[in-house]
């Protein structure tokens, strides 16, 4: 029983941590953090095979509780790995690297 619950307590953290954005990422040249600037990136990661644009909606609450809305761009980057390999996406806001997630897999 006690076996069972680790496996099972195991395979959930998995499922977790392999949908979680990353903080990192390492490239050729060395790591790059979420809060790098697009320079850095190109620098250590070198250019991205796709990019897009796209408009967001930013709702925030300022500091006496009303709701504040404004539209900001968001920059995707794709970097392609290899076959096999999974794809990263990456996101900047104003220039600086806001997300990174895992994408699919290369070649699928």
């Amino acid at each position: 029983m006690v076996r069972a619950v680790r496996l099972l307590v195991g395979a959930l953290l998995m499922a977790v941590l392999t949908h979680a954005p990353a903080s990192t990422l390492r490239c050729e040249n060395g790591v790059i953090r979420v809060g790098d600037d697009q320079a850095v990136v190109l620098q250590v990661c070198g250019p991205p095979a796709a990019s897009s644009i796209r408009s967001e909606k930013v709702v925030s609450v300022n500091r006496i509780g009303i709701n504040v809305s404004r539209v900001t761009e968001v920059e995707t980057w794709i970097y392609d790995r290899g076959p096999g390999r999974f794809q990263q996406i990456l996101d900047f806001a104003a220039g600086v690297l806001v997300n990174i997630q895992r994408g699919r897999r290369s070649g699928d």
